[in-house]
């Protein structure tokens, strides 16, 4: 699995929504070898 978070945001992988996101060099792996994504909403304020 791979996390990336900025580093005033903890890591939460618990409320993270898994995405169905399948990079071209991970075509075609067997989906037991394959990675998982996530991602978290976050709103940042600009200006």
């Amino acid at each position: 699995m791979h996390l990336l978070v900025a580093p005033e945001c903890p890591a939460d992988s618990e409320t993270a929504t898994v995405v169905d996101y399948i990079p071209a060099r991970d075509e075609d792996a067997p989906l037991a070898q394959r990675e998982t994504y996530r991602v978290l909403e976050d709103t940042h304020r600009l200006g």
